[in-house]
């Protein structure tokens, strides 16, 4: 019986067959150890999922190859436009009065909003897919397919392809096929009409495309006027009310201090009304008018072929590392 060993409590029996030397002590795995990556380990498990690899590749750039063949050129309207902050400002000698004013619950100053910023808003609004039908008829533009203009209806397609696909809308529980309506405006306008930063800011950039060059520029064109035209309107409508809302309290109030705050909020309301009800761009102004493009769109290779390409194998090298690594522990 020897003394206990480095790591044994004390007073534990140590024994020791006669003749024979003490084990040592097995050595402590450092924390740091268990985290240690066998890269002979790694190499291996990419060995064995090289030609699933190589498959999914040929997997990802077949599917990119089919995105390619289905892409369909257009020819990109675009104009350049430099959005213009809300003119409803407080007055600047207002601010004394300030707290009599919220006593009466009204609330002026600079309102911080960017009117740019809510015709974007507009774009893909049911407000504005209305009036675009109402003043342009643009569902019979837009959808000119699915039109006979003949019968005045919605032709349904009844082909094969189509059929197969609305069985397939069904068992999956996905919305089948209905006749264009301002929803369906709504929601198109919002995803084909494109609105960017530019460099330098704050230049935005508006653009839509089409298969037709002049009608890229007229729908992109329309769409902007009339956005623009429906934000007037409202602030028109809002203003309108503001003005006879003071006036209403400049004829019940009598204390001096807060009827100076309503004259000058009414002034004010008095100068946006004169703004609004001017002729001239109101969100934002028309740096570079909408312009037809002189040919399609190019076709994104490394996009629509290169990313489903090279996402692929890495996928299925990084599956196959997950299973080994689980079954390693």
């Amino acid at each position: 019986m020897t003394s206990p060993a480095p790591g044994e409590p004390p007073g534990a029996p140590h024994l020791v067959a006669p003749g024979f030397a003490p084990l040592p002590p097995k050595p402590s795995a450092s924390p740091a150890d268990e985290y240690v990556i066998d890269l002979r380990f790694l190499g291996r498990t990419i060995l064995r999922a090289r030609w699933f690899a190589l498959l999914a590749f040929v997997l990802g750039a077949g599917y990119g190859y089919w995105m390619l063949a289905k892409f369909d050129p257009s020819y990109q309207a675009f104009m350049v436009v430099s959005p213009s902050r809300s003119s409803e400002t407080a007055p600047s000698d207002a601010s004394p009065a300030i707290g009599a004013a919220g006593a009466l619950g009204l609330a002026f100053g600079d309102r911080g909003a960017i009117n740019f910023d809510r015709l974007t808003q507009l774009i893909g609004s049911l407000q504005l897919a209305e009036r675009l039908q109402r003043k342009y008829g643009l569902m019979q533009t837009i959808f000119a397919d699915g039109y006979d203009g003949e019968s005045k209806t919605w032709r349904r397609p009844s082909d094969a392809a189509f059929e197969r696909k609305e069985y397939l809308r069904a068992l999956l529980r996905q919305t089948l096929w209905r006749p264009p309506d301002i929803d369906m405006l709504a929601d198109y306008l919002k995803a084909a009409v494109n609105v960017r930063n530019m460099d330098p800011l704050p230049f935005m950039k508006l653009s839509y495309g089409h298969a037709d060059p002049v009608m890229a520029r007229f729908i992109l064109e329309i769409v902007y006027a009339e956005a623009d035209a429906l934000l007037r309107e409202q602030d028109l409508l809002e203003n309108s009310r503001r003005k006879a809302y003071l006036q209403d309290q400049l004829n019940k109030v009598t204390v001096q201090d807060i009827r100076a705050v309503l004259l000058r909020l009414l002034t004010s309301a008095e100068q946006s009304a004169m703004l609004l009800e001017s002729n001239l761009p109101y969100a934002a102004r028309i740096v570079e008018p909408p312009r037809a493009p002189v040919q399609t769109e190019a076709a994104n290779l490394f996009r629509i072929v290169g990313i489903p390409a090279l996402t692929a194998p890495v996928l299925v090298i990084v599956l196959f590392l997950l299973v080994a690594l689980l079954r390693r522990e």
